[in-house]
C-alpha cells in the first residue's frame, strides 16, 4: 500500500523499532512532528500534531489508510502519523509521567499544631483577666479569702460589676461594682420576668430553686442601678442566680431596698464616684434551702462603700445588716467597721492599701454623710 501511494520520484525509508514497524512518507509523515508528538499517538484516539486535529483510526492495522481530520487552519500541506500495529495486534502507547506527590502531614502533627494555639489563646485571655480586667472592676485589690474552703470563690466577671462564686455554699461570697451618679435621661428598660441560671456555676441553681423556700431572690448587684448606668445586658446578668442571695421579704424589700437607694443617690451625688463591695454572711449554724440543698442561707449581709473626699483621701463606711429585721429601723443602726466584716467573713478587703492607712481606715465605724 504505501508503494502505491508514493509520488513518482520519491523512495520509501523504512524504519524498524522492535517489533512494529514505521513507514515514513512525503504525504503523511514529517520526522519534526514524530519527534515533537510522538506522545499524544494513540490508536482510535483523537491527537493533535502542530496545532491539527487528526484522526489515527485502529483499521491501519488491516492497512486501510488513516483519515485526516477538517480543520478551520489554513491551507498547506497536511503530514500524518501512521503508527503501524504491532504483530500481535497491540497497540503502542507511552504512560504518562506523574508529578511527584508532596508528603501529607499526619493528622498527630495537626492535633499537637491544634492544642498549641489553643493553649496560648486560653493563656492570653487568662493573663488579660488578672492583669487588666478584674483590676478595674474593683477598688484596691479583689478581696482575699483568709479561712477555709468555705471562703475560696471563683471570679465571674459581668457586664458592670464582678463577683466570687462559691460553689460549696451556693452564693456569691462578695460582689463589687462601680457607681456614679445617674445620667439625666432615664433609661426605660423592662425588668426580666424570670431569673436564670448561670452556666459558670454549671447552672444547678435556676429561678425555682427558690420557689416556695421562705425566701426572696436578693439582688447583689441592684438591678436599677446596672440597667440605668450600664445597659441592658448588665441589667439581665443582675438576674443571673450568681448574683442572687436568699434574704428575708422585709430585708430584701424593705432596708436593702432603702440602703440600695441611699447609696445610688445620696453618696454618689456628695463623692461623684463610689465603689461597692457586697455579699453574704455565715457565722452561725450551716441551713440551706428546703427546695434547693446547694443554696445557702446567709445569717447577714454587709455592704462596704470606698469614697474619695474633696482632698483626695480615701474613706470607708461599713453596713452589717440581720436577716431578721422589721424594715422600718434607720441604716445608722448597722453601721459597723470594716475589721467587723472581715472578721465575720474571712475576707480581706482593700489590701493594695498601704498597710498603716488600710488599718486606720478599717478599724473606724463612721457613719456616712445623710444616712
Amino acid at each position: 500500500w504505501a508503494e502505491r501511494s508514493r509520488p513518482p520520484g520519491r523512495a520509501a525509508l523504512p524504519v524498524a523499532t522492535g517489533v512494529a514497524g514505521v513507514m515514513l512518507t512525503d504525504a503523511h509523515v514529517h520526522e519534526r512532528s514524530l519527534m515533537e508528538n510522538r506522545q499524544h499517538a494513540f490508536s482510535g484516539e483523537k491527537t493533535v500534531v502542530n496545532g491539527r486535529a487528526l484522526y489515527q483510526l485502529g483499521r491501519h492495522a488491516r492497512g486501510g489508510p488513516a483519515q485526516p481530520a477538517q480543520t478551520n487552519a489554513p491551507e498547506r500541506t497536511t503530514r500524518s502519523v501512521i503508527i503501524a500495529a504491532s504483530l500481535t495486534g497491540t497497540s503502542m502507547s507511552r504512560r504518562r509521567a506523574r508529578r511527584p506527590r508532596r508528603p501529607r502531614r499526619s493528622s498527630g502533627f495537626r492535633f499537637l499544631l491544634a492544642a498549641v494555639l489553643a493553649v496560648m489563646a486560653i493563656t492570653a485571655d487568662y493573663l488579660y483577666e488578672l492583669d487588666t480586667a478584674r483590676p478595674a472592676m474593683t477598688w484596691m485589690g479583689i478581696p482575699r479569702a483568709t479561712g477555709d474552703a468555705f471562703t475560696w470563690a471563683r471570679v465571674l466577671r459581668n457586664p458592670g460589676f464582678m463577683l466570687g462564686w462559691s460553689d460549696l455554699r451556693g452564693n456569691a461570697l462578695w460582689v463589687t461594682y462601680r457607681l456614679t451618679a445617674l445620667p439625666t435621661e432615664v433609661r426605660r428598660l423592662p425588668r426580666p420576668e424570670r431569673f436564670s441560671a448561670d452556666w459558670r456555676a454549671f447552672g444547678l441553681i435556676h429561678h425555682d430553686s427558690y420557689t416556695r423556700s421562705g425566701y426572696d431572690r436578693g439582688h447583689l448587684a441592684p438591678n436599677h442601678a446596672m440597667a440605668q448606668l450600664y445597659g441592658r445586658d448588665a441589667q439581665h446578668a443582675s438576674f443571673r442566680m450568681t448574683n442572687i442571695s436568699p434574704q428575708r421579704s422585709n430585708l430584701n424589700q424593705r432596708v436593702w431596698q432603702r440602703l440600695e437607694q441611699y447609696e445610688l443617690s445620696e453618696l454618689t451625688a456628695r463623692f461623684g464616684e463610689v465603689w461597692v463591695t457586697t455579699g453574704p454572711v455565715f457565722s452561725g449554724e450551716r441551713e440551706r434551702l428546703r427546695s434547693h440543698l446547694l443554696v445557702e442561707i446567709p445569717d447577714a449581709f454587709y455592704k462596704l462603700f470606698a469614697v474619695t473626699d474633696t482632698g483626695g483621701s480615701p474613706r470607708l463606711f461599713a453596713f452589717l445588716i440581720p436577716q431578721q429585721v422589721h424594715g422600718d429601723e434607720p441604716l445608722a443602726r448597722y453601721v459597723v467597721s470594716v475589721d467587723e466584716v472581715e472578721k465575720l467573713t474571712g475576707l480581706d478587703f482593700f489590701h493594695a492599701l498601704e498597710d498603716p492607712l488600710e488599718n486606720r481606715l478599717e478599724a473606724a465605724a463612721l457613719a456616712p454623710p445623710g444616712i
